[in-house]
């Protein structure tokens, strides 16, 4: 490719705004982190050139999203209706050949390289630390200065919305940054399962066989979703134990810690905990606060401190709720003109936090449980036994089967998996204690009031 000679200021504004089109056209959320955010923008005077930062994601994008991209490229301005928009593979200060075509030569990209598609937002110095997090964040970064050695495996677990893949990606990068030949292979469990699928369909299982080898890096998201899939845990433990003994790096995200999987072999378990497990659980009040200051800052937004404490106060549940929230506030703030302070907030915002606190879900009142006996929302949904967690996991199945519309087995399962009968025995245990002890009768009241309001 020729060397570029000049660029418009207004190309990553523009393919950010191309993004957030893009995402809203691609239903599988897992394809745009994986595949298109990675994806960067250069306008060159003989047209518009999208690269991707592997041959990964260059074949998959130009197999099923190179005509999304073109489209929306050229929806985007009247400028570049006419302008021939190319994809290629590196990077734009180090470019190789493009291709404008979905049936070019895949081969035209260069030479395959290893795939390790990561989210560039997914970076340590972008990760807001508290109580809830301190030790998995140093525990990754650690890991991330000693890969293979210094936890092997490492497993980070906790609720949805947590932190978890970003705390995971963002070792992939440190690893990348220190010695950028590493090969970092991140892949979620519903990826993993679909390609290896799609592998054995068309008998190329020594291909997928060999990227997974080939990583220095291996990083799997929610693994959860290997339950009961008997091949898939097979192809794992043996991957699994290569990576090990070659002393490559094995990271691991799940919602729940590795012993407590149903639907896995044992052997399997074991060794998801040979190395150091941690857990994360739902931001502090501060914590959250600086959450939204983050992210208002990062959307160019200065977000007041005063609306940051109000919104973090009413949305306790996670990172990924709180992000949604502020984005709807500053669609607020953009389509009204008005700049954004308490009042403004409340009137934005009240349908939606109004309805939010009508809706007790089972993760909040883990959360609200587990707040008010001072334990980790881990605990309710492990298998310990002592007192101390025992009586206060019984008491939130109990609040779960009055305050919501779930079912004996859903609540069972969000608790571990456990089986509808000892939801069942605990709500018994606890309707007749409210009756005989007065402290669990207070704690009782307070939680649901806590949860009512």
């Amino acid at each position: 490719m020729a060397s570029v000679t000049s660029t418009t200021n207004n190309a990553p504004e523009a393919w950010q705004d191309c993004l957030e089109r893009i995402a809203d056209k691609i239903e599988n959320k897992d394809d745009y982190h994986q595949l298109i955010a990675p994806l960067q923008m250069l306008e060159r005077p003989d047209g518009v050139v999208v690269y991707a930062p592997n041959q990964f994601i260059f074949d998959r994008v130009r197999d099923q999203y190179l005509s999304v991209i073109e489209n929306t490229i050229r929806m985007h301005s009247s400028i570049y209706e006419t302008k021939k928009i190319s994809l290629a593979m590196g990077h734009p200060s180090s470019p190789t050949q493009p291709t404008s075509s979905p049936a070019a030569n895949p081969k035209v990209a260069g030479k395959a390289s290893n795939p390790y598609p990561l989210n560039p937002k997914f970076s340590f110095d972008q990760f807001i630390t508290g109580r809830s997090n301190e030790f998995a964040f140093a525990a990754a970064q650690q890991t991330a200065a000693n890969p293979g050695t210094a936890y092997n495996p490492f497993v980070i677990f906790g609720s949805t919305g947590l932190g978890k893949t970003h705390l995971m990606q963002s070792i992939g990068h440190a690893v990348l940054e220190k010695d950028p030949t590493k090969k970092i292979l991140y892949l979620h469990a519903e990826k993993f399962l679909s390609e290896m699928i799609k592998s054995l369909r068309h008998g190329t299982m020594d291909s997928f066989k060999s990227i997974l080898s080939d990583a220095d890096v291996l990083m799997l998201d929610d693994i959860q979703f290997f339950a009961n899939k008997e091949r898939s845990q097979e192809e794992l433990f043996h991957r699994f134990n290569e990576k090990l003994e070659d002393n490559k790096q094995v990271i691991l995200t799940s919602d729940r810690y590795p012993k407590e999987l149903d639907g896995f072999e044992d052997r399997l378990k074991s060794r998801f905990t040979w190395g150091l497990c941690v857990g994360v659980d739902p931001p502090e009040l501060e914590t959250r606060v600086a959450i939204l200051m983050q992210k208002s800052s990062l959307l160019g937004f200065n977000l007041p401190e005063n609306v940051a404490f109000f919104i973090a106060d009413k949305i306790q549940t996670n990172v990924r709720e709180l992000e949604g929230i502020l984005k709807r506030l500053i669609a607020h703030a953009k389509f009204s003109g008005e700049s954004i302070d308490l009042a403004f907030t409340k009137n934005a915002l009240k349908d939606l936090l109004t309805i939010h606190t009508r809706q007790v879900s089972i993760d909040r009142i883990q959360q609200a449980v587990s707040r008010y006996y001072k334990i980790k929302t881990s605990d309710l949904t492990g298998k310990r036994r002592l007192q101390s967690i025992t009586r206060p996991r019984q008491l939130a199945m109990h609040i779960a089967k009055s305050l919501t519309s779930k079912s004996l087995p859903e609540i069972g399962r969000s608790f571990g998996g456990r089986d509808h009968t000892t939801v069942l025995h605990a709500c018994q245990k606890i309707s007749s204690l409210l009756e005989t002890d007065a402290d669990l009768k207070i704690d009782y009241d307070n939680l649901v009031s806590l949860l009512s309001n």
